[in-house]
């Protein structure tokens, strides 16, 4: 799989089947201000402007909405893309409603983009989610789980590559969000810092766990 961040918490992801998808697509009111590319399949994991603007991805794709009540499991041209409900607060989704984790796996390859996560994971979350080679993490706190508790969920999940999302950046500088080095101040894992693409495969994930950092594109 190959992904590019486009900031926030949307990237665009292709398998080697050929699938794209875009995750959690924003609107310019955001602060990036880069149009968002075409893709087969978008997946929105609740139902905030920030994250829910289907209308700027580009061509014609599927749209798959997370928050339903129960969880969906779908193949799409080899990929297995599963739901994992999780919530958006730390009080159930009472404060800011539910939130939809996306597992995806093609062979031996699982990725999972975990949205607004606002809570601590669970052992019974993280058995739902299952083994992953990839978690994208949000970061940021305020509106999500901040530095501390992203460190907990990664010893809950235990990937190989960890991708920080939804923290601030020049872009959003004026959000009440925590730069990305907050977390990596905690996290005891060596750092990767990468331009805006990044790659990997089944073959060739990291023995030990990494931090890939990315750079939203531009332009």
């Amino acid at each position: 799989m190959r992904w590019r961040w486009y900031g926030h918490a949307c990237f665009h992801i292709e398998f080697e089947g050929g699938l794209t998808i875009v995750t959690d697509p924003f609107g310019p009111e955001v602060g990036y201000r880069t149009a968002l590319p075409a893709a087969q399949l978008v997946t929105v994991s609740h139902e905030h402007f920030d994250h829910n603007c289907v209308q700027a991805v580009q061509g014609k794709p599927q749209v798959w909405r997370g928050g339903q009540a129960s969880e969906q499991t779908r193949d799409i041209q080899g990929v297995r893309i599963r739901e994992v409900n999780l919530a958006h607060d730390a009080l159930g989704g009472q404060r800011r409603g539910p939130n939809t984790a996306f597992v995806f796996a093609v062979g031996a390859l699982t990725a999972v983009h975990l949205g607004d996560l606002g809570h601590e994971m669970t052992d019974a979350q993280a058995e739902s989610i299952g083994p992953c080679g990839v978690v994208f993490l949000p970061v940021g706190g305020h509106y999500t789980i901040g530095p501390e508790v992203a460190v907990q969920v990664v010893e809950r999940l235990q990937p190989n590559i960890v991708v920080p999302m939804h923290y601030r950046t020049p872009a959003i500088a004026d959000w009440p969000l925590v730069g990305v080095e907050e977390f990596l101040a905690l996290i005891d894992a060596p750092v990767r810092r990468l331009g805006t693409e990044a790659s990997t495969r089944a073959g060739s994930l990291p023995e030990e766990r990494e931090v890939w950092v990315m750079e939203p594109v531009e332009g």
